[in-house]
């Protein structure tokens, strides 16, 4: 049995899915995910995805007009 497996049913019960635990000689830390920065990161990664997408739409114009312009 490994050591998280003890306090996994009582992490789950207090809501805490996503957990880092450190074990240093006999003592234990516990580190958890604070709720706000599960809407900070999800910030980031919508901030990042939609420039990804502004990019990838100026990509598919300049590719356009390139044809366009190869063909006349």
């Amino acid at each position: 049995m490994y050591p998280w497996e003890n306090i996994e049913p009582k992490l789950g019960k207090d809501g805490l899915y996503i957990v880092g635990i450190d074990v240093i000689g006999c003592i234990t830390y516990i580190n958890r995910v604070n709720k706000n920065k599960y809407k900070f990161e999800e910030k980031v990664i919508d901030f990042l995805e939609s420039k990804v997408l502004n990019n990838l739409e100026a990509f598919n114009r300049r590719s356009r007009l390139r044809k366009i312009f190869e063909e006349a």
